[in-house]
């Protein structure tokens, strides 16, 4: 094990395990750059796929898959999740105009649908096929004023901004609470019950994390949220504490 791809560069103390389990981070040429998931040995390193002809490496059986053995925790830690549940998506797929797939986006905070509408364009932009997607922008029904969010370059979008909530007394802060979320949740219910169902849902920041407090009510029996969407897009989303 070296500590850059070239194999001049330093070897490290120690060497992998036999057997040892290992996550790919990167290649260049023949040399591949990893993250140990199991066994002993460095926790990163660059190795090499092939020596005298022969693989060095292989990948590593199903049930001793890097993204399978991440999904497991410690025995101590087990009994602190809770027991995981199905998600209650609705029946049917493509519900779109012509087969298409239905899509709802929920912005950041402080922001209003035209900018919405320009964050869509930047996450399609490489997709082969852009008009494979119905979208709709649902934004929050609390107004907020231009700079809420410290951008005051938004003034070229508008002069009514919202949110999905407000953070008390500031963002991220352990006794974080969400003002507003109340309202918000009656008016995502009406919206839903007008429109829905959809595919998926697609959440930036605090829109994403309104949307994981949203699957996290109808996993829970709130009949008004369950068969809304099939499945979530989160970007820049922190995991709510409701």
């Amino acid at each position: 094990v070296r500590e850059g791809s070239s194999l001049k560069s330093a070897e490290t103390s120690s060497r992998l395990s036999t057997g040892a389990i290992v996550a790919e981070l990167e290649r260049a040429g023949d040399r591949l750059r990893y993250s140990l998931v199991k066994g002993s040995g460095p926790a990163e390193g660059w190795i090499s796929l092939k020596a005298a002809g022969k693989d060095l490496i292989q990948p590593a059986p199903a049930e001793e898959h890097p993204a399978f053995l991440s999904q497991q925790l410690p025995e101590h830690a087990q009994a602190a999740v809770p027991e995981g549940r199905d998600f209650p998506g609705p029946e049917g797929h493509c519900f779109g105009t012509d087969g298409k797939l239905k899509m709802v986006y929920l912005h950041a905070g402080g922001v209003n649908k035209k900018v919405a509408q320009m964050q869509i364009g930047g996450l399609v932009r490489e997709l082969p096929d852009k008009k494979v997607f119905d979208w709709t922008v649902w934004s929050g029904c609390h107004t907020v004023p231009l700079g809420w969010n410290g951008d005051f370059s938004l003034k070229t979008f508008g002069n009514e901004f919202s949110v999905y909530f407000e953070r008390l007394p500031y963002a991220n802060c352990q006794w974080e609470t969400w003002d507003g979320i109340d309202e918000t949740l009656v008016e995502f219910k009406s919206f839903l019950k007008l429109n829905g169902p959809f595919d998926g849902a697609v959440g930036f920041d605090m829109g994403g994390e309104f949307l994981v407090h949203v699957a996290k009510l109808a996993t829970e029996g709130d009949k008004d949220l369950q068969a809304a969407f099939r499945f979530l897009i989160l970007f820049a989303t922190a995991a709510p504490r409701h």
